[in-house]
């Protein structure tokens, strides 16, 4: 099929377009960004600069400010909050210089609980013999500590302080000394104040304006476009657009351009921000990278609400279905956000697979240093897991709006070929593959081979949605190409494991992966979980059918874990562990049993129901 052409897209876009911005809601919009980057920027230098605990416990989470403790403590200093607190500190400061002081009140047994913390490091520092170039530094540590016992011989309240390994090796240490006799062991007293300045509010500013660019592309876009189209389905406007002579191509991409139109003009200014802060505070290549990768995952992530609005829109409204959506866009969203703010090396993978904390992370190396990364290694195995993942999720998209494209169109049949499916549940296993590496986990291969084939269980098994054909026919006239069908989720699984397989460096562990039992559930449970997603998409179902179809849906899951457990165990397993619940009952092994035979039977019977006798047939019978 031939590309459109800038023109063709332009004219398949403008009345979508024109029906999102009609009569002043272009300048509704226009001003709602306005103020929603002023907002960004109020907050941005409101957290940055007030000196509040809130906004400074902000500070420290989003790893900006380094915690209070650990700046009393190298700074020798304590920090008062309120001005009354600051002149008491002082009082007691000034007193601590007074021959026999005793402390009296809150404030001065704090001071007093320093000056003995101190002291303890400093005599640490006396005792330990000190390298040829500090001597002179232990020579004046010496002098401090025997003026502050010649002030408290009996030495000051409250000292749990006995002792204190101290390094003369270590810079920290020895910074702490110099600052502590410099201040003859009395603490300085320090009214707190934000320690940043216009500078790093600039840049927290474009911290925030990551986070809310990453929210509007990747929540609220998706979930504008997802109700748009459950509504266009839920009140059946979808038959007069496909009479305009728009194509159903046009219809995917206008309906997909209409909603994201309203959403850029609230994003621009955000994005201008994140752009602008990188340049002066930051990295601009990060902050760069961030553009393309929310652009992948927001189309992705539309085209699958469009799918769920369309599949359910018709049978319910769209409230419910955009409550929905928000609850699991959002959800997603939360996970992404604190992904991707405290990522570590050995779970850089996981990048691939979640774009809000791929966009996350990259607003986080652009203008939070220092990189949580620690290494060139992990940080390269990051920005490839990024890619990896934008890509992917940009090719699900381009699959997705395929897969709608046939569904608009009208014509009965499959929403994905038999190569576009395949193509689909490939870019998912190199995905999880590249999130998870079985490779890194060799001691346990069958653990990590069952986890990531349990993470690919729903890609796959939408992409096999995609393989049923749906269409205006009755359900018991359609012609299902079942075994078909279940002979593809066989091959998305084969090719699964050849990938594994490729992944490993030697085949040593591998005796129970594929021990018989192991086998002979997971191909039970691949069976069973193609009969349910044909089930589930071709043949309708009432009450009763529905609670059918989640007891069949919980029970291959107990022989997903069944194959699991063999897979892990099964060297130490005997045959009568083949059904599980007989070690608990009887009774409850024998309904397993049972209903491993029957379950498979009712669901083929469910989706191919035996034919009715012709006429002549029933009159001779």
């Amino acid at each position: 099929m031939k590309s459109p052409s800038l023109s063709q897209l332009r004219a398949a876009v403008l009345p979508f377009v024109t029906r999102s911005l009609r009569g002043n809601r272009l300048r509704r919009y226009t001003l709602l960004s306005m103020m929603l980057a002023g907002l960004t920027v109020i907050i941005g230098a409101w957290i940055t600069l007030s000196p509040g605990g809130f906004e400074r416990e902000l500070r420290q989470e989003f790893g900006m400010e380094e915690s209070r403790y650990e700046r009393e403590r190298q700074e020798f200093t304590i920090f008062a909050d309120e001005q009354e607190d600051f002149e008491e500190y002082l009082r007691a400061r000034a007193e601590l210089a007074t021959p026999g002081w005793n402390p009296y009140g809150y404030r001065a047994d704090e001071l007093a609980n320093r000056a003995n913390e101190a002291r303890a490091l400093v005599h640490s520092a006396v005792l330990s013999p000190a390298p040829l170039e500090r001597r002179a530094l232990a020579a004046h540590a010496q002098a401090a500590l025997a003026k502050h016992d010649a002030l408290h011989p009996a030495g000051l309240p409250n000292n749990h302080w006995d002792s204190w390994s101290f390094d003369w090796y270590n810079d920290r240490d020895v910074a702490l000394l110099q600052t502590i006799v410099d201040a003859e062991l009395r603490p300085h007293v320090v009214r707190y104040e934000s320690p940043f300045g216009l500078r790093d509010a600039l840049r927290f500013t474009g911290v925030l304006a990551g986070i809310g660019l990453t929210m509007l592309t990747l929540v609220f876009g998706p979930l504008l476009v997802g109700t748009q189209m459950a509504q266009e389905a839920h009140e059946n406007t979808l038959m007069p657009l496909t009479g305009t002579g728009l194509r159903a191509r046009d219809l995917v991409l206008g309906l997909f351009a209409g909603p994201m139109t309203v959403i850029a003009i609230v994003a621009l200014p955000q994005a201008a921000l994140l752009l602008l802060a990188a340049t002066f505070t930051g990295s601009l290549t990060p902050a760069l990278a961030v553009l393309p990768v929310v652009a992948a995952a927001s189309f992705f992530l539309s085209m699958l609400t469009m799918l769920v609005g369309l599949a359910i829109g018709r049978r319910r409204t769209p409230g419910v279905i955009g409550i929905a959506l928000l609850a699991a866009l959002g959800g997603l969203a939360m996970i992404g956000l604190g992904l991707g703010f405290s990522i570590r090396g050995s779970s850089a993978g996981v990048l691939a697979l979640l774009p809000d904390a791929a966009a996350i992370h990259l607003v986080r190396a652009s203008l939070v240093p220092p990189e949580p990364l620690w290494t060139y290694a992990t940080a390269v195995k990051a920005d490839t897991a990024i890619a990896l993942g934008a890509f992917g999720v940009g090719l699900l998209g381009l699959l997705g709006a395929r897969a709608l494209e046939r569904q608009l169109s009208g014509v009965p049949g499959v929403s994905l070929s038999r190569l576009e499916a395949f193509c689909a549940a490939a870019i998912s296993i190199v995905m999880v593959s590249r999130a998870f590496p079985v490779a890194e986990r060799e001691w346990n291969i069958e653990e990590a081979f069952y986890i990531n084939l349990g993470l690919l269980t729903i890609p796959l098994l939408v992409t096999l949605m995609m393989r049923v054909p749906v269409g205006d026919i009755p359900a018991r006239m359609r012609k299902i190409p079942l075994w078909s069908i279940v002979g593809e989720l066989f091959s998305y699984v084969a090719l699964f494991g050849l990938v594994t397989l490729l992944s490993l460096r030697g085949t040593q562990h591998l005796d129970d992966l594929f021990h018989p039992i192991a086998l002979m559930y997971l191909c039970y449970t691949l069976v069973l979980a193609a009969l349910l997603v044909i089930r589930v998409t071709a043949v309708p179902a009432s009450i009763a059918g529905r609670l059918w179809i989640g007891f069949c849906g919980v029970f291959t899951c107990m022989t997903f874990v069944h194959a699991a457990e063999w897979a892990d165990r099964g060297s130490r397993m005997d045959l009568e562990d083949v059904f599980a619940l007989f070690h608990v009952s009887p009774v409850l092994g024998l309904a397993q049993l049972g209903l491993t035979v029957v379950v498979p039977i009712l669901l083929v019977r469910a989706i191919r129901p035996p034919e009715a006798p012709s006429k002549p047939e029933a009159a001779a019978a």
